[in-house]
């Protein structure tokens, strides 16, 4: 199957087929949710680059690709590079050239199509031309040959090529798109020449803009380079070897807003600050070191709350009952890892306001989360098991925090107390059920062991349950699949996805089964990564293994850095006791980490059942303790 790739970076993102190709609704050049520019065309010597003589793709990391074409027999390299508020496109042909270059503007809203009478203010610079539309502007600029104005206000519909390309129906519904084109730009130039074109959502001043031209690829290795940095403080097993960590950290960064202190649940659909998915995946952010960024976006994202909660993205009018507990377990994961008392402190009125809202959505022993308010939103669930498991683990945590700054409050341990006696009433035999007034066998009860330190024997029920139920080759099911509710078509009641995946495998490395958490991190690396779009995993696949959804999803793989550190080496950092303690490793284990915590950097060696640091350690109940 044809492949898509995605370049971004601080919200500014184009998407894009491997083949050069821009043939869907989703194709193009977006900043946040607000699409720029449909698609651009290069014509070479009267032959277009197309799918027909492009040669290859490479994703060199999320800010810079080439493409390769071959034109009378020579190659021409089209360089994108993507930065913060443009993306640069760059030709270098291997023989003389005459260039037109066509591009199809559509500025609007993501859920947008066709607009009758659409028209655009226009105006030539001195180096371009600039195309404004309801508040926004694109600005296109080029470094040589001249813009013959040629205005033409048409229609097309470009995922007929999707669907022609065998891209399923999530990837495009064909909706009609509005389609304007300026003129055409036409340069000549010379075997080994360059020609480049820039496309801004800002304006930008003639030496900025030499400047970022000329320097593009200088600034892609300097981000190379950072990537390389954060690398090196992991040390490569069988499983997390260096070239896929390389790709789960750009991953991290490529949904980040670093700027603005957001991320995006994915690209192209998910182009929103979607709070839930960010929740999920800031703790891998404290992993490789991004303290400054996990606070200002914890921050940020209270400022979008209310007196019901925190929304599941910014600027909806939905409240579920998960994306409080995720806060409250993410923010105290940093505080013991930092030992940032201020902020946890200065957020605990917030907390203590969302467990007032939980509260009044309690019902006896267990919490309503009335209907599709859950991340599975496609399916009337209530009373759901990782609901029960967040909230629970969330209420310890906050009365740790609590604790630990000389305050407690007294509703916490009651309802503490009312969850953990609701608890058993989920188990079905063999099973945690999906929700407690329905039988359904689902993967969301791989949030109870994940979450929270149980009897040892539910957990292996559990993990038993997870390996002979809901695991296929491409990963963990969302409902088992001889549950009444499966269906291998379905979203949340069938599709494998790699977040279930990942969360499987965390749990399995806490139970010290490391050869099953070996495996489902395998089956990321080798059967979900790489397969629809470049370097990045989709958000679901069916279960015999075909790609769906939305082809660059965050979760999909942004929890790795996280599961590393807290399930595989097991290690906890605790800012109250001044103490990182580490589980005793599998003889086997081969794994160096070196981590800060607390402010310190320590060294971690895994070797033959054994652990090396730079620090002292000593051994309690089993466990190996450093002293910070």
């Amino acid at each position: 199957m044809d492949k898509v790739n995605v370049l971004s970076k601080n919200g500014l993102f184009i998407f894009r087929f491997n083949d050069g190709e821009f043939g869907s609704k989703w194709c193009g050049i977006w900043n946040e949710d607000i699409k720029f520019v449909d698609y651009f065309a290069f014509k070479l010597n009267g032959d277009y680059l197309s799918a027909d003589n492009v040669k290859s793709f490479q994703m060199y990391n999320s800010q810079f690709g080439r493409y390769t074409y071959h034109i009378g027999g020579k190659a021409v390299e089209e360089d994108i590079f993507c930065s913060d508020n443009h993306v640069i496109a760059t030709l270098r042909p291997q023989l003389d050239a005459d260039i037109e270059a066509e591009i199809g503007i559509n500025i609007r809203k993501r859920d947008e199509n066709y607009i009758p009478n659409k028209t655009y203010n226009f105006e030539t610079t001195r180096r371009g031309f600039k195309a404004g539309y309801k508040g926004n502007t694109l600005y296109v600029y080029f470094d040589r040959g001249e813009f013959l104005y040629a205005p033409y206000y048409g229609r097309h519909t470009p995922g007929e090529y999707a669907r022609s390309k065998g891209f399923s129906r999530y990837f495009d519904d064909a909706e009609e798109q509005n389609k304007f084109v300026p003129g055409i730009i036409k340069a000549r130039l010379k075997a080994g020449e360059e020609f480049n074109i820039t496309f801004s959502v800002q304006n930008i001043e003639e030496s900025a803009l030499i400047g970022s031209v000329k320097n593009r690829l200088a600034a892609s290795k300097d981000y190379n380079d950072l990537i390389d940095i954060v690398c090196s403080s992991y040390g490569y097993g069988d499983v997390f070897e260096k070239g896929f960590m390389k790709d789960v950290i750009d991953s991290l960064f490529s949904y980040a807003n670093l700027q603005k202190k957001r991320i995006y649940a994915g690209f192209p659909y998910f182009n929103q600050f979607w709070l839930r998915d960010a929740l999920f995946i800031l703790p891998s952010f404290v992993s490789i070191n991004q303290h400054n960024f996990f606070r200002d976006t914890i921050k940020n994202i209270v400022t979008l709350s209310s007196d019901k909660g925190i929304p599941n993205f910014a600027g909806s009018s939905l409240y579920p009952m998960d994306t409080a507990p995720l806060l409250i377990i993410a923010l105290f994961d940093y505080y013991l890892k930092t030992g940032d008392s201020e902020t946890l402190s200065r957020l605990d009125p917030w907390l203590n306001r969302f467990v007032y809202t939980m509260k009044s959505r309690l019902d006896g022993n267990f919490i309503h989360d009335r209907g599709r308010e859950t991340w599975m939103d496609s399916l009337d669930r209530e009373y759901s098991i990782e609901i029960h498991a967040l909230w629970l683990r969330a209420l310890k945590d906050l009365m740790r925090a609590e604790r630990s700054y000389g305050k407690e409050d007294a509703r916490l341990p009651e309802l503490i107390d009312k969850l953990e006696n609701g608890l058993g009433q989920f188990k079905r035999g063999s099973y945690l059920s999906d929700q407690l007034k329905k039988d359904i066998n689902s993967a969301n009860q791989l949030f109870v062991p994940l979450l929270l330190d149980l009897d040892d024997s539910l957990n292996r029920m559990v993990m038993n349950n997870i390996k002979e139920k809901l695991l296929v080759d491409y990963g963990i099911l969302s409902v088992a699949k001889d549950d009444r509710t499966f269906d291998p078509k379905g979203y949340h009641n069938g599709a494998v996805w790699p977040f279930l995946t990942s969360l499987a495998a965390g749990v399995a490395f806490k139970l010290k089964d490391y050869s099953f958490g070996r495996k489902l991190i395998e089956i990321i690396k080798t059967k979900n990564f790489d397969v629809q779009c470049s370097s990045r995993v989709n958000e679901i696949f069916e279960p015999g293994g075909k790609p769906q959804g939305c082809a660059s999803q965050a979760w999909s793989i942004g929890l790795i850095p996280h599961i590393i550190d807290e399930y595989f080496i097991g290690v906890k950092i605790d800012e109250v006791e001044r103490k990182i303690t580490i589980d005793q490793p599998p003889s086997d284990l081969s794994f160096v980490r070196n981590l800060t915590a607390l402010g310190r950097k320590v060294r971690l060696e895994f070797k033959n059942g054994r652990v090396i640091s730079d620090l002292p350690l000593v051994k309690e109940n089993e466990k190996l303790v450093i002293d910070i």
